[in-house]
């Protein structure tokens, strides 16, 4: 079998064990994968091992549970490799173990070193080789006969199979043949394959011409002698026999040097002959392109990938493992040691695990022997066999611990160091977790290579097989899905072996692509219901919580309630509450928050019903409002975060993802590391068939049953803690017993229902094996059996996309409508395109859907270091770094984890935060005064300016950088040289100490105290010191000084002197206070975060807590941070970090009244939209939101799924600018991204104002119609600008966003006549914009006066009677000829009277305040004075004017008329009798042309042209017409003409 396949490892056993007798052989697998109907299993049993004559011929019938599983037994004798072959439409899930035997009647021979028995004999009665023992005994170097107890099993899969192999047996043709370097071990003179490997040694292996005692010149590696035992060997030289090395003490008998079975032995291994003939040895050289394979392989501080390409590690080296430990004290000794491990391989005897301990050492020194118990935690067996040792180098320490039992892969063992047998001290903190140094204790070793890895070249030859090898020049060219075969040759000095080939075959891939990006991170959540004991506001009170989890909580899960309003004394920790599952609460009071914290050895069992009781004596008290909150939202320290990522390819396949999470947003500190599975070989969800029901399941049952495993199957108790599916539910097995699985029901957000074990009804049964029987119901159906099926639980969530778990919405740029370079496009047109925030290459053109509970309980891996630093501490200032890297030592692509689990912190108790040891105090703290902030000294007080640092169970906040203060106050002055070694002192009293010469000065003491008192400083920085005295009287001196404070800011040494107190105080003379300072003096917040004040010791650790991000004196932002990378056997990908960004927005300018639906591209959107607020408005200027300054934009859609794409609904809002804000908040978990200026409001739109001329004199109501005013009264101000300055509305009223009305109050000094402009927006709603007319649209002016005139007209006056019919009738016909003459509305034109004389109509013009264009009332009436004297006139043809014979009209009116001015009219646009009329060149024949042209078109157009800003009059026009186009045309003269108006007379 040659084809595809994989690895697994298998253990065996034998019995009996009697030499040369036949024995069972039996055989123990854990598999990694699913095996399947026609895969074929080969186990290698290697020589030497267990024989069975070739020509056997027995039948060799499996024994034990899954017998039946297999078929095809077949013993190679030249290969020792066991073949089985696995039963069609047998299935065998992975994890489930496989344990099967082969029986005495295979007649396997267990190995004997002297197997001389005749044919027949010990041989069983299908044995007739009569050579077995020859050709055993044949075999070179079997001194050990011991069989394998630990081998491994390829298995591969036919074309039928299932397996996902590579060429199922029969398509990988080799096409090309590359050779790595030459392999040989530390000695290649003996027979044990051990120590340094060497690669790419010169020369051939054994030189092949042996011409001994002759050639004295030869040495390693250049010509290479290679021992062999003289008989048997060929070995031609004559000088091995003992009889030619009479004078050599190392040649002892006739084997040459070869000592047992052939090791070499003497002072010069390799060489044969005389010692009279050469020199006792001869030099040695390595010869080796590696002299160190472990430090080449495993390459430097978390590289992660070797240094050197090939490289190999030692013989019998492993790839660490790491360990949790735990330990016993006693005072500062550690007297007992205890190591969590757990190997995802086997665990076979003589592994040996080297557990380090930095800058620790044993009271005892090295022992060679630990008392040391193991056993494995899930059944506590205690393991025989196992030794622990302690050794110790350089200061260092190593627990050794060698295995003495084989132990399967997967076995959580827990290695306890007798009490007292270790007295470990250390300079260093022990650790929680280490990575233990593995030797296997065989010969097996591990060969690594990768693309580019150096080649070689060699020719096989007689006598020399590779005698022509040399290293190459042309590296080794792995390409992606290159399907690879391995086989290696053995060789000596004159034969090289056939080959070992690997029954499977490698792809070569590279590491996987990256996670695209994430699409949320959700903090977990219960909803709660309260009640209390007494609701008495202010009083103590009992609170009863009762909630239902809807997932577990392991031991040391958080569950955080906040009490708003409630209060406390202080803070109260370790509250009993008597609950079995919440034995003890938290309270803090600075917060109002509740932490309650699941005990050791506990769990909270989901859709379980709990009820916690808070007692009253934990003194919170009822809030001082008297209302409480009867149901809240309880908050778990657990996180489900959600992710995309490309679908893998066959060349960059995925095992899982690694995840790891800080509370440290510069990812320095705090540190955890999980990982999911997400290989995806089988589908999302990777399931199998194994049973089948046996009987009914409701939909509330909490078991199943199957068939009885001890019938038909291995027990089922490997299912505990796994998954299996009936139906689409996902259920998480319990225990087992027999047949019946406990289970807990509606695992991975699946729902409970009723199963039914036999379907089709009627007679229909089903057998152990699930086939079906009998006659089923009518109606369509068929008999059948409910499959359950194990179920293997990934990254990938089936309930997430289209596809279970993928989805086609990659995102495509392009350039319509919007388009995005980062493959988004704006539109609902595009929203089944996806979209790619990140600009991701999804190859397959699918993106996959994960997800992840982070919390407490989950497994801790300590696989990859932080950004390269040699652990998870990084050292830098920031390590966001974008390349994961590996631990020293670590496998690729095979995570490892230890039983020390994740634990997430409450953001509720500041005590819990993560906190890294910083420095200690330099001075007590003896204060408890917190009126105000307090100094204190640190050792370094370099990296703490801003941070919360924990003092013992205090945590105060720093205020500004570390100065100058007090340390200490003396007395006496140090004087005098100390003993080597020491330093001179003097103590308060004058005592000096540190011999040699050491004095206090003055000699003198203090006298006359009789109290003590208080110190002070000459500049009042806050130092504070007090002072006690001894013999209170005429000897009273000063016996004590204590700083209380040391102040702050003290730029030199202050003078100190007595501030209350010190009575009679009388000092020796040259004596004084003495100030030693520090500069590391800082001022702190006392008791902050609701912690308590309290005395701390000089010398007391000071940790910084990272957690909190300082954002108010008592309020810090606790949040954790994420990042993952995918993996495979190839390396890892780039960290995909959590980011909440955004991308793009259409659209940007928005409609004052709200309602329109914005697009919003991002990651990190979330998926639900209850998480997610949008905002449009400003930042406060440290970054946060301005809640007062803000509107949200409401009705918000995730338009995909994965939190790329969200609309929502915009409000009514104005202004120039705003930030467009998204605020993401799940529990602690707040991120607020945003794009300055990116939502603009259109600037408001003025289209006219109404009334257009106002009263001059008085108030005057403007309405003003337009667009974009708004809908918020307080974001519009109007005026009107004028030539004599600006006047508010005073109130400009908002009706519509189209609307509003302009009060004028009147004002002699500014008239009400100019501009009314509209501003909209404030410096609160985004800055203001206004209205940008200044066109008759928007001007007003006060009234014009009316003009009065008369117009006599020839009829009697007794024709119109006052009062009658003719009268009406004769006035509304004058009316309408003077409007008709004057050219305005008849509403203008007023009759006051009518008098005789003929008939005399006194009538006045009125002005128009609807418009500024029309004529003024005294520029009409001139027109009708006008056409009085004009018998063709408008006037004198009118039905009653036509018999005017006078007209009378005062002189001021027509001034008036000639002078108006007032409003001016803004012309845009040239006339069009301009623009027909251009000189084709400036000569008199094109000018005449021109301006003929524009003035018959001025004359006679509809565009008539304006003197002063008004048209002119008809009598005007032809003039106007002359003189404008006159210069239109270039002929530069003015023409000057009298107005007419002057000449009209009363």
């Amino acid at each position: 079998y040659t084809g595809g396949g994989r690895v697994e490892e298998v253990a065996l056993s034998y019995y009996p064990t009697t030499p040369a007798q036949a024995t069972e052989i039996n055989i123990t697998m854990y598999p990694k994968e699913h095996i399947y109907g026609g895969d074929t299993i080969q186990i290698g049993l290697n020589l030497p091992g267990l024989w069975r004559a070739a020509d056997y011929s027995g039948t060799c019938t499996i024994e034990g549970a899954i017998a039946s599983y297999f078929t095809g037994v077949t013993f190679d004798n030249v290969t020792s490799v066991l073949s089985l072959t696995m039963v069609d439409g047998k299935q065998i899930p992975r994890g489930q173990p496989v344990s099967m035997r082969l029986p005495t009647g295979c007649e396997f021979i267990y190995p004997s070193r002297e197997m001389s028995f005749a044919a027949g004999v010990n041989l069983g009665a299908n044995q007739t080789q009569t050579n077995l023992a020859d050709y055993q005994s044949s075999r070179y170097g079997t001194a050990t006969l011991t069989p394998l107890l630990f081998s491994y099993a390829s298995v591969t899969g036919s074309l039928t199979s299932s397996t996902g192999d590579n060429c199922k047996n029969v398509t990988c043709t080799p096409s090309s043949t590359r050779v790595l370097p030459s392999l040989q071990d530390g000695n290649s003179m003996d027979l044990s394959w051990s120590g340094q490997i060497q690669v790419g040694g010169i020369g051939s292996a054994c030189y092949n011409k042996i011409d001994v005692p002759f050639d004295t010149t030869s040495t390693f590696p250049s010509r290479r002698f290679c021992a062999m035992a003289s008989t048997g060997s060929n070995d031609p030289d004559p000088y091995d026999a003992f009889s030619s090395n009479f004078d050599n003490t190392y040649v002892t008998s006739n084997f040459g040097n070869s000592g047992d079975n052939g090791k070499p032995i003497g002072q010069n291994p390799g060489r044969g002959g005389r010692a009279t003939t050469f020199a006792a040895s001869v030099a040695a050289t390595t010869g080796t392109s590696l002299t160190d394979t472990s430090a080449a392989c495993r390459g430097a501080v978390g590289a992660g990938a070797s240094t050197e390409n090939p490289c190999v590690l030692p013989v019998g080296e492993g790839w660490n493992e790491a360990v949790s430990l735990n330990y016993t004290w006693s005072g500062d000794n550690v007297t007992a040691v205890q190591v969590g491990l757990t190997r995802s391989i086997y665990i076979t005897p003589g592994n040996i695990f080297t557990v380090p301990f930095s800058a620790t050492s044993n009271a005892g020194g090295g022992l060679a022997s630990v008392d040391c118990t193991v056993t494995v935690v899930s059944t506590s067996a205690v393991q025989a066999g196992w030794t622990c040792a302690w050794t110790e180098s350089s200061g260092d320490g190593n627990l050794v611990i060698t295995a003495g039992t084989q132990v399967p892969p997967e076995t959580a063992l827990q290695i306890q160091t007798l009490e007292g047998s270790l007295g470990l001290t250390t300079t260093s903190v022990l650790p929680p977790t280490a990575l233990a140094l593995v030797k296997t204790g065989n010969s097996r070793i591990s060969y690594i290579f990768k693309n580019g890895a150096v080649s070689a070249t060699y020719a096989a030859a007689d006598g020399d097989p590779v005698g022509s090898y040399m290293a190459s020049s042309t590296p080794i060219t792995i390409a992606a899905n290159d399907i690879l075969n391995f086989r290696v040759y053995a060789y000596n000095g004159r034969f090289r072996s056939t080959a070992a080939a690997t029954a499977v075959q490698t792809r070569a891939i590279e590491k996987p692509e990256s996670p695209a990006y994430f699409s949320e991170v959700k903090q977990s959540s219960v909803g709660v219901e309260l009640s209390y004991g007494s609701t008495t506001a202010g009083a103590s009170t009992n609170i009863t919580i009762r909630a239902k989890f809807a997932e577990d909580l392991v031991n040391g899960s958080y569950v955080t309630l906040s009490l708003p309003g409630f209060t406390s004394a202080a803070i109260a920790r370790d509250i009993s509450t008597g609950h079995t599952q919440f034995a003890t609460a938290q309270w803090n009071s600075n917060f109002s928050s509740l932490v309650l914290e699941v005990a050791p050895d506990q769990t909270v069992v989901a859709l379980t019903d709990y009820v916690i009781e808070i007692p009253t004596s934990a003194g919170i008290l009822y809030p001082a409002s008297g209302v409480a909150q009867s149901s809240a939202l309880a908050l778990i320290a657990a996180y489900t975060i959600s992710w995309v990522s490309p679908f893998p390819l066959t060349s960059k396949p995925r095992k899982g993802f690694v995840i790891q999470t800080t509370t440290d947003r510069n990812w320095l500190t705090d540190i955890q590391t999980t990982v999911v599975e997400d290989k995806l070989n089988n589908g999302v969800y990777d399931k199998i068939l194994f049973n089948y029901l046996t009987a009914d399941v409701t939909d509330t049952q909490l078991f199943v049953t199957l068939n009885d495993p001890t019938q038909v199957a291995p027990l089922y108790d490997w299912l505990v803690g796994n998954l299996i599916m009936i139906g689409s539910e996902v259920m998480r097995v319990e225990s087992a017993s027999g047949g019946t699985l406990a289970v807990r029901r509606s695992r991975l957000n699946t729902v409970a229902v009723a199963h039914t074990a036999v379907l089709g009804g009627g007679t229909c049964a089903c057998d152990s094996s699930g086939t079906a029987s009998g006659t089923p119901d009518v109606g369509g159906q068929q008999c059948d059996c409910t499959p359950v099926y194990v179920v293997y639980g990934q990254a990938t969530n089936p309930q997430v996309g289209r596809f279970d778990g993928f989805d086609a919405l990659i995102g495509t740029a392009g350039t319509n409508p919007i388009a995005s370079s980062d493959g988004c496009k704006i539109g609902i047109t595009y929203w089944q395109e996806g979209c790619n925030v990140n600009n991701v290459a999804y190859t397959t053109g699918f993106r996959s859907h994960q997800g992840l509970l982070v919390g407490a309980g989950k497994p801790k891996s300590i696989w990859l270091s932080n950004c390269g630093s040699s652990g998870d501490t990084c050292t830098s200032n920031f390590c966001k770094c974008e390349t994961p890297t590996m631990m020293p030592n670590m496998d690729f692509g095979n995570p490892i984890t230890t039983d020390n689990l994740m634990y997430l912190r409450s953001s509720g108790d500041p005590l819990q935060w993560s906190n890294l040891p910083t420095t200690s105090l330099e001075l007590a703290i003896t204060n408890l005064d917190l009126g105000s902030l307090s100094g204190i000294i640190l050792g370094d007080a370099s990296t703490v300016d801003a941070s919360y640092l924990r003092i013992d169970d205090e945590i105060v906040y720093v205020h500004g950088s570390a100065s100058r203060g007090v340390r200490a106050v003396n007395l006496y002055q140090v004087t005098g040289n100390p003993d080597a070694g020491s330093t001179c002192s003097c103590s308060v009293v004058g005592n000096s100490t540190g011999g040699g010469s050491c004095a206090c000065f003055p000699l003198e003491v203090m006298t006359g105290c009789t109290e003590g008192g208080t110190l002070r400083t000459d500049q009042p920085l806050g130092f504070r010191a007090t002072f006690t005295v001894a013999n209170p009287g005429v000897n009273g001196y000063i016996d004590s000084i204590t700083v209380v404070d040391p102040g702050h800011g003290f730029i030199g040494i202050p003078e100190i002197t007595i501030a209350t107190g010190g009575a009679g105080c009388t000092f020796a003379q040259f004596q004084s206070f003495l100030a030693a300072t520090s500069t590391s003096v800082v001022k702190v917040e006392r008791a902050a975060l609701g912690t308590t004040a309290a005395t701390h010791t000089l010398g007391t650790s000071v940790s910084k807590i990272e957690w909190p991000l300082r954002g108010t004196a008592n309020t810090p932002g606790a949040q954790y941070y994420f990042r993952m990378a995918a993996y495979n056997d190839a390396g890892l990908s780039n960290y995909q970090y959590y980011e909440h960004s955004i991308t793009q927005i259409s659209p940007t300018l928005l409609p004052t009244t709200g309602g329109r639906t914005v697009e919003i591209l991002m990651g990190g959107g979330g998926v639900s939209p209850a998480n997610t607020t949008i905002y449009f408005g400003h930042r406060l200027v440290n970054g946060s939101i301005d809640y007062n300054r803000s509107k949200t934009c409401n009705s918000i859609t995730v338009v995909d799924i994965a939190g790329t794409r969200l609309t929502c609904v915009t409000p009514p809002w104005v202004g120039k600018s705003h930030d467009l804000m998204v605020q993401y908040t799940s529990g602690i978990i707040t991120r607020v991204s945003y794009v300055a200026n990116a939502i603009n409001f259109p600037a408001p739109v003025l289209s006219s104002v109404f009334p257009k001329q106002v009263v001059a004199g008085q108030d005057a109501v403007i309405t003003i119609a337009g667009l974009h005013f708004g809908l918020n009264q307080t974001d519009v101000i109007g005026a009107i600008r004028t030539t004599s300055g600006e006047k508010p509305c005073s109130p400009l009223t908002l009706l519509s966003d189209q609307t509003a009305t302009c009060t004028l109050k009147a004002d002699q000094l500014i008239p009400n006549a100019g501009t009314i402009v509209v501003g909209v927006g404030t410096t609160w709603s985004g800055g203001q914009q206004n209205t940008s007319a200044s066109g008759i649209e928007a001007r007003i002016k006060e009234l014009d006066p009316p003009a009065e005139m008369q117009l006599t007209i020839a009829i009697a006056i007794d024709t119109i009677p006052e009062g009658s019919p003719a009268r009406v009738s004769f006035i509304e016909a004058f009316s309408a000829d003077v409007a008709q003459a004057a050219d305005i509305p008849v509403w203008r034109v007023e009759v006051k009277q009518i008098l005789a004389g003929s008939v005399i109509v006194v009538f006045v013009i009125l002005p128009d305040p609807e418009s500024l264009v029309t004529v003024t009332p005294q520029q009409a009436a001139a027109v009708i004075a006008e056409q009085a004297a004009q018998p063709t006139s408008v006037l004198l043809t009118g039905t009653t004017t036509s018999g005017v014979v006078g007209v009378s009209v005062s002189a001021s009116i027509l001034e008036a008329a000639a002078a108006a001015t007032g409003t001016t009219i803004t012309t845009t646009t040239t006339p069009n009798y301009f623009q027909q009329a251009e000189p084709k060149e400036y000569v008199l024949a094109n000018m005449e042309e021109c301006l003929f042209t524009c003035r018959v078109l001025c004359e006679t157009g509809d565009e008539v042209p304006s003197v002063d800003g008004y048209p002119a009059l008809p009598n005007e026009r032809p003039g106007v017409c002359n003189r404008e186009c006159m210069r239109h045309c270039g002929f530069g003269r003015q023409f000057v003409e009298t107005s007419p108006r002057a000449l009209v007379g009363a």
